[in-house]
């Protein structure tokens, strides 16, 4: 018999495929796979995610271990759930990202649009939002596409035309110039810089930028070297790969920003 989790902490429905059947054994299964999460099934192959060892507001990112999780299944578990914003490996792992404050939400539209009028007045290239998603081949050569979503991410005309960019239907499927992930969460820089060097730089992107209001600083990967460098978020930030682009971050913080990001350090 099902079980339906009753819990006032905060969850995660998902809606699987009826080819994935969730069964008490199929449940024990998969929760030993997620020590740190709470598991229960809901009525119609729901998937109940719940937090238990940690919050989710405090990564940014949920990972979920669904074993037997193939590509076509993948497809429609997305189609299934259009609401969240998934991303796959076709390791039977699944990483959902979080919802995020108000005004990270609005530090994430102040530069997206920074960038997009730098691309459109120079006719440089398109510019794509946290909805744009990536499917690309691994970089770890497994000759699997995965699917991966930026903050923000920059192609060039010079790499594909215009005319190229409008025709893509469906997902975008060459990795961007320039890619971009800003911080939501107040331990979510670990996983985004690992993100940006193990996954983004290593599918061939040129610049990778990531952006952390809650340590006041940006990251920044560049293809063909080593490590990255760093820089205050209040400092204009620049780069040879992106001609002309010039902005100052730290501006779209504001201090009302900076207290709440400094009380939620402290939490």
């Amino acid at each position: 018999m099902a079980s339906i989790c009753k819990n006032k902490k905060r969850s995660y429905s998902i809606r699987l495929p009826k080819n994935y059947f969730l069964t008490e054994e199929k449940l024990q299964e998969l929760q030993s796979c997620n020590p740190d999460l709470q598991l229960c099934i809901g009525d119609e192959n729901l998937l109940n995610v719940v937090e238990h060892k940690f919050l989710f507001d405090d990564y940014g990112y949920l990972n979920l271990k669904l074993t037997g999780l193939t590509a076509e299944l993948f497809e429609e578990m997305h189609e299934l759930n259009e609401e969240i914003n998934f991303e796959f490996d076709d390791t039977e792992e699944v990483w959902i990202k979080m919802g995020v404050f108000r005004l990270i939400s609005k530090l994430t539209a102040a530069i997206i649009s920074s960038f997009f009028v730098w691309a459109s007045s120079n006719k440089m290239g398109e510019v794509y939002s946290e909805n744009g998603e990536y499917e690309l081949n691994d970089p770890k050569g497994s000759g699997k596409k995965i699917r991966r979503i930026p903050d923000a991410s920059y192609i060039s005309y010079k790499t594909a035309s215009e005319e190229t960019q409008d025709s893509w239907d469906g997902f975008i499927p060459i990795p961007p110039n320039m890619a971009m992930e800003i911080v939501s969460a107040k331990y979510g820089l670990k996983g985004d810089l690992d993100k940006m060097e193990k996954i983004w730089m290593l599918m061939g992107v040129d610049v990778g930028i990531v952006v952390c209001p809650f340590s006041e600083s940006i990251y920044v990967f560049e293809k063909g070297k080593t490590g990255r460098t760093t820089q205050n978020i209040y400092d204009d930030f620049s780069h040879p790969l992106l001609p002309g682009y010039t902005d100052n971050y730290g501006k779209y913080t504001m201090i009302r920003v900076i207290s709440v990001i400094n009380m939620i350090r402290f939490i």
